[in-house]
């Protein structure tokens, strides 16, 4: 996986820079759990990961490259409100 300019500052200014960099190094991105949204690809780190819990990177899906990287542990409720209310309309 790629990582952008911006991914990059932005995982810095959050706090973020070495659950990200974990999840690089021990190849963790193939073990998360994966959602699609409006061409989107996020890749949320549950419970199951202990210390990078809550971590959403959000993707391109063509190039595989990390846009940007914060911490939701609500995430998952979050997204499928959003995808629930795609299908109904």
């Amino acid at each position: 996986m790629n990582l952008t300019h911006h991914g990059n500052t932005r995982s810095l200014q959050r706090n973020l820079a070495d659950a990200l960099h974990r999840v690089l190094d021990e190849g963790l991105a193939d073990l998360a759990t994966t959602y699609h949204h409006h061409g989107t690809r996020y890749l949320f780190f549950g419970k199951r990961f202990g210390s990078i819990e809550g971590l959403v990177l959000v993707t391109d899906p063509r190039s595989d490259t990390i846009i940007t990287a914060y911490r939701n542990r609500d995430f998952p409720r979050w997204i499928k409100s959003r995808i629930r209310k795609k299908n109904l309309h």
